[in-house]
């Protein structure tokens, strides 16, 4: 099969995105967006990002399965494998951390991603695949770390697409990355790697990789109770004010 491969070196452009993801930096990839430098990875969702979640047992281990949208381990909508063991404390919101976290005998560099086998998400959706990912994490200097993380991305109709994220740092959580598909692409993805150690990236491991959230077309993301209560507030906000409003037309 033809491959195609599109690298960021050669097919890079930074643009303006909507409000609603302003404190984002996109670099569109061919048929890819590349989010950093998100303040929260709301800014980076448009609508359909689900959380991934990992079994209840504490386990050390190079394979791990999670299902998307609810912790239940019926439905493996994603397969997380490693190149050293990582574990994971508890259920829930995918958090992985390298056994040797915050060691310089730390060798887990490195991470893929591939749509686990299920047809169905834990609510019945349909589930055919995913077309981007969000996570967050913190990476050990194990030797001369040059702040940089290597990202490639495997669409199923054979197209590789490479970005490498420069500037973070070795001492603080480096906040949202991810990609996405842009609009108007149709096609999901075979496989996700990350490295820290490899294409250009050097002297990093991951301390953890967590808050691992994945783009699923045709997804209904329900708000959290914090966005209820928002919205609910304003909707009683205006409610008011139109009685108001009414109360001083009828009072002249």
């Amino acid at each position: 099969m033809f491959t195609k491969v599109l690298l960021a070196a050669t097919l890079l452009t930074v643009v303006s995105v909507p409000a609603a993801q302003a404190a984002c930096t996109v670099t569109l990839v061919g048929p890819l967006q590349f989010y950093s430098n998100c303040s929260s990875d709301n800014q980076a969702d448009d609508g359909d990002e689900l959380k991934m979640f990992i079994d209840k047992t504490p386990r050390t281990t190079q394979v791990i399965d999670g299902s998307l949208g609810k912790n239940d381990q019926s439905f493996i909508n994603v397969i997380s494998t490693a190149n050293a063991d990582f574990e994971t404390d508890g259920s829930g919101f995918a958090n992985f951390k390298s056994v040797d976290h915050g060691s310089k005998s730390n060798t887990l560099t490195a991470y893929q991603f591939v749509p686990g086998p299920s047809p169905t998400l834990p609510d019945g959706t349909p589930f055919s695949g995913f077309d981007g990912q969000l996570f967050r994490g913190q990476i050990d200097n194990t030797g001369d770390f040059n702040g940089d993380l290597f990202v490639r991305v495997t669409l199923t109709d054979g197209t590789v697409v490479s970005h490498l994220y420069t500037g973070l740092s070795d001492k603080k959580d480096f906040g949202v990355l991810g990609f996405d598909e842009q609009p108007g692409v149709d096609e999901l993805v075979r496989s996700v790697f990350l490295s820290v150690n490899s294409d250009g990236a050097v002297g990093g491991a991951f301390n953890e990789l967590k808050q691992i959230e994945f783009s699923v077309p045709g997804a209904t993301v329900v708000p959290e109770t914090a966005t209820w209560v928002m919205f609910g507030s304003g909707l009683g906000a205006m409610a008011w004010l139109g009685r108001k409003r009414r109360s001083a037309r009828f009072a002249l």
